[in-house]
């Protein structure tokens, strides 16, 4: 070969191998690209993962509050309730002693009820039922 052939020749062999190392770098940037793309939608999606569960901790303890006055509520509704049904069977109570010509008894058990617990309708009948009941015993 002459010296010319094997210049062209090893100009021709680095040449390609040039390329394909500047292929090499391309792919290898690209993937590199690719990998910190992967890493940034990784990172935006746990951010709006941490937001989503925030907002749904917040909407949680909200709610939690709510609740928690609804049952403030509702006991406070349900002792009244329990009152009002204690106040109406110990009127229930002495009138049944009443009619059962228990005088005395039904005298004893009137004098427990406090007409101050009575509801408006419950005052009535407290009024009705000592009515009823002798005034001297």
């Amino acid at each position: 070969m002459t010296e010319e052939k094997r210049k062209y020749k090893n100009l021709t062999t680095y040449a390609v191998v040039m390329v394909l190392a500047m292929i090499i770098v391309i792919i290898i940037a690209a993937m590199a690209d690719n990998r910190e793309e992967q890493f940034e939608n990784t990172i935006n999606q746990q951010q709006q993962t941490n937001v989503s569960i925030q907002n749904e901790i917040v909407r949680l303890t909200d709610e939690n509050y709510s609740l928690n006055k609804k049952i403030e509520e509702l006991d406070k509704k349900n002792a009244e309730i329990e009152l009002e049904l204690k106040n109406y069977k110990a009127l229930e109570n002495v009138w049944n002693l009443f009619k059962n010509k228990k005088i005395q008894e039904a005298v004893d058990a009137f004098k427990a009820i406090n007409p101050e617990e009575l509801t408006e309708a419950q005052k009535e009948a407290y009024v009705i039922v000592k009515s009823s009941l002798p005034a001297d015993k």
